[in-house]
């Protein structure tokens, strides 16, 4: 019987360790860390560009907004988002940003 207490704190203990909470931020119909000309952007185009998701999580550190744009940006080949949705994120020993959304090439 003892065997199965050990088992049972055991989980406990990895499962307050492993869960996290992620919030939603905001919704941004544009957004982006780079210079954009936005005469250049195709509605067309834009709104049949894939879904494209880019986060920055950090471990015992501070995360950075801009890095988590700039990883989808570099995903999707682009210099904008459309119909972004940011997210944040924190666990035990990490947090960090997420987003999410359409990635063009407006150039």
């Amino acid at each position: 019987m003892r065997y199965d207490a050990q088992k049972v704190s055991l989980l406990a203990v990895v499962g307050l360790l492993v869960q996290g909470c992620a919030t939603r931020i905001g919704d941004f119909t544009v957004i982006s860390t780079q210079n954009v000309n936005f005469a250049a952007i195709d509605a067309k185009t834009a709104s049949t560009a894939p879904v494209v998701e880019g986060e920055d999580i950090k471990f015992f550190s501070i995360p950075n907004l801009e890095e988590a744009i700039d990883d989808a940006l570099r995903k999707g080949n682009g210099n904008v988002m459309i119909d972004a949705v940011l997210y944040t994120y924190s666990g035990f020993c990490c947090s960090g940003y997420k987003v999410k959304g359409r990635v063009i090439n407006a150039r």
